[in-house]
């Protein structure tokens, strides 16, 4: 059995993926979310994971990791590099210098020990696919966008902390036989303020067209999902981690998606755990 889990959450993700008696983990979601995960982990008597991805360094990602690795052998855990050069946080306000050196200083505490745990590889521009068994995950956005902007001196931000740790989240595609499963993490489309950077969601969305499932960029927001990126994706099954309210009625994802594919399903997290069939793509609920 092939099965995606998006674990119950809103402002985060956790997605568990099953493939026969074989598990692994795309995020961690908030540090107080791990006991959800481990009570998850247990009704399914999930003995050990294959790896866990860390598809970037916000604690809506990354926060139930370290309690994990105490929890349950884990055979690699692969992260994207913190940057340290962040102008937000993770919740969106602006950011400090004491903001970014605790977030680097723990960034290099929770990788010494995945090594003390576990096998660490972080992800680089070079790394671009993980192989599990029938699965394949292919790696976009894998390079430091972040500095190589901070880097850049013809660039209007050079030198500037004025850019979200969203904008090096790795973009996963999961390919198993015909089906396509795109996990957009918290990648961005073209903000106002922020029009001169590479439009990073619709730029990888143009290289996969035509997706079977979606897990939506950045938890349904508006600029991180629209129109050229919907139009790009199609995707029969959509999964949006964040509450029904802010779907319907504040973010205009829901009239948008149905506006490019009509037949669309859209499933939000907020009060039960979505499980989609890979072979059948039967969606159910699970009601934690």
């Amino acid at each position: 059995m092939k099965r995606i889990h998006f674990l119950k959450t809103v402002w985060s993700d956790i997605i568990l993926l099953e493939q026969d008696q074989s598990f692994a983990l795309i995020d961690t979601g908030y540090e107080n979310q791990k006991e959800e995960i481990k009570t998850y982990l247990k009704e399914r008597s999930i003995s050990s994971l294959d790896f866990i991805v860390i598809t970037h360094f916000h604690r809506d990602h990354y926060g139930s990791l370290e309690e994990l690795l105490d929890f349950i052998p884990i055979q690699t855990v692969y992260i994207k590099p913190y940057s340290g050069l962040d102008g937000k946080t993770a919740t969106g306000q602006i950011s400090d210098e004491n903001y970014r050196t605790n977030e680097m200083n723990y960034y290099h505490k929770i990788c010494k020990k995945i090594q003390e745990k576990s096998n660490l590889v972080e992800i680089t521009k070079t790394f671009k696919t993980i192989s599990w068994n029938q699965i394949e995950l292919h790696l976009y956005n894998t390079d430091n966008k972040l500095k190589t902007i901070f880097d850049d001196a013809t660039h209007p931000y050079y030198h500037q902390y004025k850019i979200s740790e969203n904008y090096n989240s790795c973009g996963i595609l999961l390919t198993y036989q015909d089906k396509k499963i795109y996990l957009a993490s918290d990648l961005t489309d073209y903000e106002i303020e922020e029009k001169d950077l590479v439009c990073c969601n619709y730029e990888i969305a143009k290289q996969i067209q035509n997706v079977d499932i979606y897990k939506s960029a950045h938890h349904g927001l508006d600029n991180c999902n629209t129109d050229q990126t919907l139009k790009e994706l199609l995707p029969q099954i959509t999964i949006t981690t964040n509450s029904e309210d802010y779907i319907r009625n504040t973010s205009t994802y829901l009239s948008r998606i149905k506006k490019f594919k009509n037949d669309a399903k859209i499933y939000s997290t907020e009060k039960e755990t979505i499980i989609v069939d890979l072979d059948t793509l039967h969606v159910s609920a699970y009601k934690n």
